[in-house]
């Protein structure tokens, strides 16, 4: 998953008070720059607390003490002070609550974090959020708003304050009791001449001052710095700054849960894993939990213990296949299974390309080897395969010298050495064989057989017989006569939480954006798969053995579990087979979709869409028979049908010059009814 990087630039404002000169030299080569010489320590301070970090430029550090700050850095910088010192708690329900407003307003991902919290705190309010959009410089007041309602969140606040500034009629009446607890607090003051200039910016050696103070009051420690962290050693906390450096560097600052904090740098030989697997250093973000090893400066390994935006382990080299689906490929690396979706896939088997549909219905009986190739949104878009087997399958053609046989799709030459041949338990010669070819074609059947091989991998023995061209996995050109079929073939998928079976009538399954109810046409006699248990082939089995038992649900609250479900319907959205598993409650939330976010993908000819989720937990493919489609804010919404088709050509025109396509949908029991999609221009 791509992410966003950005150099936090912090700054300051004028405080009453001072804090002793640095014992060290500072690592801003533009130190001496600060508007005034007591400004350097808090500057020095600052960095040394993991908040201010400045910009790397031809190998060296600037701290830009004159320039102005943003209203961006000053969220960021005050969520990094409230969640250094332990004061923020967001849950990933609020982080859900806020995501769509943020994304609506185009706010950065490396500000989504600090905006979640000044939201939900009563920091800033959302009619604010265009300041943290359009990147403008903040003013004194409103920095000191800003920082006021976050200490205001500790401490009570007088309404009825008044403020002794020689300006402070400049000063707005709901500014003035925030400012004043600053004041109380010795964080921000006016000048030596007792004038505050609210319209002022404010720049970063002020920022600075500021920031070292509100750190000290809100962490309870008025006058200390922060905790001082060994030269070397190993530290887990969360990530307050970072930055890639090429491919393989990285700068980072991170403040653990006791207040240490460690900056630490290395050019180019930064180890970076996740979950086991080596990544790459702009996989690192802000607030990511990580745990680093360094010394005296030099970062040597970073793992990420929890991404924030979450990171796409691709594999290099060929892995065995696990399952395959329509929207996703669960792939086995060294014993380790990863999860990947699809993008509408090129599928090449041994060298021949086949489609999708039947590599799905192949999968269940070969198995494979595969090499997957993803594109920039980390979606898999080429599968090249092998069958590890291909020695049974459907018999094509035969003759004395040579055998060819459909395995999974894929047809193999094979030379004979004049094999013996059983049909239907019947020996046979090579004639027989061919003729029965035809014989099975006019009966809808087909040969089924099974080779075995001399020592110079030729045929010598074909063990055949007839089988019903139904229970064939499909073929290329069956795709053409999907419509034709009358088989229940599976085409969509529908996963989520188990919450309720009605009778073996129905069930119900909560996915997320909405609880829905799925009706069973076999009623007990659906086919059911548990955990691989063979006590349990239809749902009848499940809801006795398992579902109707008190002491299994008992157990679930007990061991904070759910039941993840997977049904798999057929096109008239009718479920033909049912999966289910045990699952940690926590996992199974992070697996649902919340209907909306980022489209990433259309395709009207499979009737799906693809959203990158607003609620973080990654993409989802969703299935479109005839939606309604709604372009909001849109001038030319007339130039498109409102059908997927119109969606289809909507998207790849904005897409095209560069806008972001946000959609939000309303859903019944059979898939997307609406679609409401807004395109962003982004900054």
């Amino acid at each position: 998953m791509k992410k966003k990087w950005m150099t936090l630039v912090l700054a300051a404002t004028m405080v009453v008070g001072s804090v002793p000169a640095t014992a060290y030299a500072s690592k801003f080569v533009d130190i001496d720059t600060a508007p005034w010489e007591g400004a350097i320590a808090y500057i020095d301070e600052a960095q040394s607390l993991g908040l201010m970090n400045g910009y790397l430029e031809n190998g060296s550090y600037y701290c830009k003490p004159t320039n102005s700050v943003t209203y961006s850095e000053t969220v960021q910088l005050i969520y990094s002070i409230m969640k250094a010192a332990g004061e923020v708690n967001i849950t990933s329900t609020e982080t859900t609550k806020w995501s769509q407003v943020l994304s609506a307003y185009n706010i950065d991902d490396w500000v989504q974090p600090a905006a979640t919290y000044a939201l939900e705190a009563g920091i800033i309010s959302s009619t604010e959020l265009t300041y943290l959009r359009d990147g403008s410089a903040a003013d004194r007041e409103a920095v000191g708003v800003i920082y006021g309602k976050a200490m205001a969140t500790l401490e009570s606040v007088n309404t009825a304050a008044t403020l002794g500034y020689n300006d402070a009629a400049s000063i707005s009446s709901a500014a003035v009791p925030y400012l004043a607890l600053l004041y109380t607090n010795s964080i921000m003051a006016g000048d030596t001449e007792n004038y505050f200039y609210p319209n002022n910016n404010i720049n970063r050696a002020e920022m600075a001052v500021l920031s070292v103070r509100m750190y000290d009051v809100v962490a309870g420690s008025a006058g200390s710095s922060s905790s001082t962290a060994a030269t070397s050693g190993t530290l887990t906390g969360d990530v307050v700054t970072c930055m890639a450096l090429g491919d393989a560097g990285l700068y980072l600052a991170i403040t653990s849960s006791s207040g240490t904090s460690v900056t630490a740098t290395n050019a180019s030989s930064v180890s970076v894993t996740y979950d086991g697997t080596s990544v790459t250093p702009a996989d690192v973000g802000v607030g990511d939990e990580v745990t680093i090893t360094y010394a005296n400066g030099v970062l040597y390994s970073v793992d990420i213990l929890e991404s924030v935006l979450g990171i796409t382990v691709s594999m290099d080299g060929a892995g065995e296949l696990v399952s395959v689906t329509s929207s996703k490929i669960v792939v086995d690396y060294d014993g380790d299974e990863y999860t990947y979706y699809l993008d509408d896939p090129l599928v090449e088997i041994d060298g021949e390309e086949i489609s999708l549909s039947t590599f799905k219905s192949a999968a269940s009986i070969y198995e494979y080897e595969v090499e997957l190739t993803f594109d920039s949104s980390d979606y898999v878009y080429e599968i090249i395969g092998t069958n590890l087997d291909p020695t049974y399958g459907m018999l094509v053609d035969v003759d004395d010298d040579e055998i060819v046989i459909d395995a999974g799709g894929v047809e193999y030459e094979y030379d004979m050495d004049d094999p013996d041949i059983e049909l239907d338990g019947d020996d046979v010669d090579v004639d027989d064989l061919y003729d029965a070819i035809d014989e099975a074609d006019d009966d809808d059947e087909y040969i089924y057989v099974e080779l075995s091989f001399n020592s110079d991998d030729e045929v010598d023995e074909i063990i055949a017989e007839y089988a019903d061209l139904d229970d064939l996995y499909s073929s290329d050109d069956d795709d053409d006569d999907d419509d034709d079929d009358d088989d229940a073939d599976t085409e969509y998928e529908v996963s989520g939480i188990l919450k309720d079976i009605d009778d073996y009538d129905s069930i119900e399954l909560d996915l997320g954006y909405g609880t829905y109810d799925y009706d069973l046409p076999d009623e007990e006699d659906t086919e059911f798969d548990y955990s691989n248990k063979s006590s349990v082939d239809t749902i009848e089995d499940f809801f006795d053995d398992y579902w109707d038992d008190d002491d299994f649900q008992d157990d679930l609250d007990d061991d904070e579990e759910v039941v993840w479900v997977t049904l798999y319907l057929d096109d008239d959205f009718e479920v033909i087979y049912i999966e289910a598993e045990l699952m940690d409650e926590d996992d199974a939330e992070e697996e649902l979709s919340s209907g909306e976010g980022y489209l990433t993908s259309v395709k009207e000819s499979k009737e799906y869409i693809i959203i990158d989720d607003d609620n973080g937990n990654g993409k989802f493919t969703f299935y479109c028979d005839d939606p309604d489609v709604e372009y909001e804010d849109s001038d030319d919404e007339d130039d498109y049908d409102d059908d997927l088709e119109g969606l289809e050509d909507f998207f790849d025109d904005y897409d095209d010059d560069g806008y972001d396509c946000y959609v939000e949908l309303e859903f019944d029991d059979y898939g997307v009814l609406v679609i409401g999609i807004y395109a962003y221009e982004p900054d």
